[in-house]
């Protein structure tokens, strides 16, 4: 899991795109996280120095033939390896080859935690389906809308562009 501070650029940027872009049809909150989502998209795209592409499909390509996907959602505090990673099951349709997982802090917007990401395949493969109104984990979290779910721990971390000079 990666840290990283939200500078108040980033979050003018995505309040910016949200308004642009609009409502999106596959929104687990009913855009009410926007801001939130572009942010992770962000600061994904910052880290690993990409642009950002905000399309319906994919985020970001990754080495040029990597599309990925940034999942973000929003948190009261560090995230923990049994939080999970959600896909609204009208997602399974993006034509993405990753998905990237960010939590935002949800009071400040201040930190981001990149979380990792898994290949698409790999995710549906060791997701779980969850319905909306489900009830799960010990704090009888009520699953929103109907999903895919896998634990942070299940992720693989980021892979990071390596940085020039001596080590």
């Amino acid at each position: 899991m990666i840290e990283v501070n939200i500078s108040a650029s980033d979050k003018k940027k995505a309040a910016a795109i949200a308004k642009e872009i609009g409502p999106r049809k596959r929104s687990i909150l009913n855009n009410k996280g926007a801001q939130a989502g572009y942010v992770g998209k962000i600061v994904v795209a910052r880290l690993l120095g990409l642009d950002l592409c905000c399309g319906v499909d994919f985020d970001m390509v990754i080495g040029g033939i990597i599309k990925a996907a940034v999942k973000t959602k929003q948190t009261a505090g560090i995230p923990s390896p049994s939080f999970e990673c959600s896909i609204e099951a009208g997602a399974t349709e993006q034509k993405c080859d990753w998905y990237v997982f960010v939590r935002v802090d949800k009071d400040t917007m201040s930190k981001a935690w990149i979380l990792g990401y898994l290949p698409k395949v790999e995710y549906f493969e060791k997701a779980t389906f969850l319905k909306k109104g489900d009830i799960v984990g010990d704090n009888k979290f009520e699953v929103k809308a109907n999903c895919y779910n896998v634990p942070i721990s299940a992720l693989k971390p980021l892979p990071l562009p390596e940085k020039g000079g001596n080590a």
